[in-house]
């Protein structure tokens, strides 16, 4: 049995995704992103989404010359600091992905972002720090902030990765690929696929 093809797929405003190829090393993995118009509403993001997955699941297919195994999605959140907004184009981009997975025949499962960046980074570990300006008791101040987005760019630069050059969007396809590095640690929503996943693992 050949070793497992995950998709890794990273969805907050925009969506990262990243093709991870267990036959071949880390460096090897192929990443992208998917965007949208600034102020497209979240249906729109939902009903876009469905239509570049489907045509990245074909790709891979062609690319790869096997179905993907798995996708290994990001966590969503259930409430983000970006606000309401971003929480309910997150949940929309979700349910998109999850569907047409779904009609595709492919396992899924989601990975919580605490549980890959303890695989990736290691326990303990500081990202960088980043300015940002906050009102705090209605007086705007700079506050330091982890940069998470910065940590996961350095994490696959160091892999060999790479990224598109866009450096605004570089960390979702970035954060794409960690969670297909850690797919192993998804969490399956759906029973039919345990043990199809349980030989994956073993493949692996």
């Amino acid at each position: 049995m050949r070793k497992p093809l995950i998709l890794g797929l990273d969805l907050s405003s925009h969506g990262g995704w990243a093709v991870y190829d267990l036959e071949r090393s880390r460096s090897a993995i192929e990443c992208g992103v998917y965007e949208f118009p600034e102020k497209s509403s979240p249906e729109y993001r939902g009903a876009q989404i469905g239509l570049k997955l489907a045509s990245t699941i074909r790709w891979a297919q062609q690319a790869y010359g096997r179905p993907l195994d798995l996708a290994a999605i990001e966590g969503m959140a259930m409430t983000s600091i970006a606000g309401v907004r971003s929480t309910i184009i997150s949940a929309a981009l979700h349910g998109a992905c999850y569907s047409t997975l779904a009609n595709f025949g492919i396992a899924w499962g989601t990975v919580p972002v605490a549980t890959w960046r303890a695989a990736i980074y290691g326990k303990g570990f500081k990202p960088p720090q980043k300015l940002v300006t906050k009102k705090i008791k209605g007086v705007k101040q700079q506050v330091p902030e982890n940069d998470w987005k910065i940590a996961a760019v350095n994490a696959c630069h160091d892999m060999q990765i790479n990224l598109p050059p866009q450096k605004t969007i570089a960390h979702n396809a970035a954060e794409a690929a960690c969670v297909a590095i850690c797919w192993r640690s998804a969490k399956l929503h759906a029973k039919r696929y345990h043990d199809r996943f349980m030989a994956l693992q073993q493949a692996a």
